[in-house]
């Protein structure tokens, strides 16, 4: 039966004289055996068809010089629509979406992070009699500043869903410094916006909450030539027991492919406890995002690294003394507030350790205290308020005079940097909703007191990512730019 299919698509093939065999493609399978076919949604010539998943998937051909043919059914694919770009260094998964698209029809391709789209919503255009995609459609390295602590603004094109042409074409996913002789970041900030902001009495279109897609299970390194040999690699986690543990969470970036691939670079994660990292510090960025629902906020996450000794192995890298996190957002009188969280990074393995480290995490802390215990370091607020809101903030159009717009941002960066102290009644608040969330690891023992707490084992990529995505893993360019094994 194969050999005749064979050879009836050969005979196929060979009726249909001038044909450029090129540009032939499969369709998308039809769905429910419809009588609709790929070929003429396209406009182009159907050449044989197979089944698949109860459809059909149809094999188009581009016709001969734009002439008719098959009884005027169709024209040449060339001057009805733009065939799929080809942009070195573009997410692949992006351009597929774009191919096939008509006249005035956009592409909203995305390159990999590191590079800069030079238009992400490129229209199809016509030019000569011939519809192509414009010059300009390119991704191009960024470079990163020189210097030991480079600052460092990961960024996306603005969503096809959100997109306000007013507010620019892109929109950052976090703001880094690293560190370049640790080869880690020191703190990592980024915006969770409200759906529903309940302080500022308003819906918007959160970013945070689109989650088209899932998380990565792979970690990349940042392609800029400033950082070259100055990030951590897969090797620096194998079989050392240590978690690659993100500041930026993977799970508030996923509202494009590019999203969720930034907050897997290397300049984002650092070596952690697999208990915390995969419990209780896990537990707390979950009720960080649940509470960004109705409260936009801004999230600072960091190291310590000021007396960092110890390597995950013999040749790997350091692993930090403990990790913190700050969230600042508006209490019921609209005040910026500040409110820490902190963890000393050593293993725990025992139940005793274990609960003494979900204490640990659970328990809130001042901006003051936080500060004391990581040392001196760039403040993380003031340094990344140029950039943070990037495309974010609310825009108030003006009516009356159009050249005129405000733009404004639901926190001041400036009072989070100076509110240092915190407040009995939010300490308890945070406490409160923290300990009411059932944990990852509980019950601490079985009803009968006798079967210990599952044991965490730390290292493997698809330990804490069970249901992370592959991603282009069958991508050859993906793979030789990003992938260390």
């Amino acid at each position: 039966m194969m050999k005749n299919a064979i050879f009836l698509s050969m005979m196929l093939l060979s009726q249909l004289k001038g044909i450029n065999t090129d540009h032939c493609q499969w369709t998308e399978c039809q769905n429910n055996n419809s009588t609709v076919t790929g070929c003429d949604q396209h406009n182009l010539v159907e050449v044989n068809q197979r089944p698949c998943d109860g459809g059909t998937r149809f094999h188009c051909c581009e016709p001969p010089g734009g002439s008719d043919f098959a009884g005027n059914r169709t024209r040449r694919a060339g001057n009805r629509v733009c065939s799929k770009p080809v942009i070195k260094f573009a997410i692949p998964k992006t351009l597929n979406l774009c191919l096939n698209k008509a006249v005035k029809m956009l592409c909203n391709y995305e390159c990999i992070p590191g590079y800069e789209e030079g238009m992400p919503n490129m229209p199809c255009r016509e030019e000569r009699g011939q519809l192509k995609w414009p010059e300009r459609g390119t991704c191009s390295l960024k470079t990163c500043p020189q210097g030991p602590f480079p600052l460092i603004v990961l960024e996306t094109p603005q969503v096809a869903e959100y997109y306000n042409p007013d507010m620019g074409q892109f929109v950052t996913v976090y703001v880094v410094l690293y560190n370049k002789e640790k080869k880690l970041p020191v703190w990592s900030v980024t915006y969770l916006q409200a759906v529903s902001d309940k302080i500022l009495h308003r819906v918007d279109n959160s970013y945070n909450a689109l989650k088209p897609n899932g998380r990565l299970c792979y970690f990349y390194q940042h392609p800029c030539p400033e950082l070259k040999h100055l990030q951590a690699k897969n090797s620096d986690y194998r079989n050392t027991g240590w978690d690659r543990g993100h500041l930026t969470p993977a799970s508030v970036a996923r509202w494009s492919l590019k999203a969720t691939r930034a907050v897997n670079l290397y300049i984002n994660v650092a070596p952690q406890d697999p208990f915390t990292n995969q419990g209780p510090w896990k537990d707390l960025e979950e009720y960080t995002e649940s509470f960004s629902r109705t409260q936009s906020i801004v999230v600072a996450t960091g190291l310590c690294l000021k007396n960092a000794q110890q390597k995950t192995k013999a040749d790997g890298i350091t692993v930090p003394t403990c990790f913190w996190k700050m969230i600042c957002f508006k209490d019921e009188q609209g005040e910026e507030q500040v409110i820490g969280f902190m963890h000393k990074n050593t293993k725990v393995s025992t139940i005793k350790e274990q609960d003494a480290r979900i204490e640990e995490v659970f328990t809130a802390r001042s901006q003051d205290e936080i500060l004391k215990e990581v040392g001196e370091m760039m403040d993380p607020w003031r340094t990344s308020e140029t950039s943070i809101f990037k495309s974010r903030g609310i825009y108030v159009p003006n009516t009356v005079n159009p050249a005129n717009q405000a733009i404004l941002f639901p926190l001041s960066l400036l009072k989070c940097a100076r509110q240092t102290n915190l407040s009995a009644k939010e300490k308890n608040n945070w406490e409160s909703g923290l300990r009411s969330k059932k944990r990852k690891g509980e019950p601490l023992t079985n009803p009968k007191g006798k079967e210990p707490r599952k044991e965490i084992v730390g290292d493997p990529q698809s330990s804490q990512d069970s249901e992370c995505d592959s991603g282009d893993l069958n991508d050859l360019e993906l793979n030789n730019l990003y992938q260390e094994f």
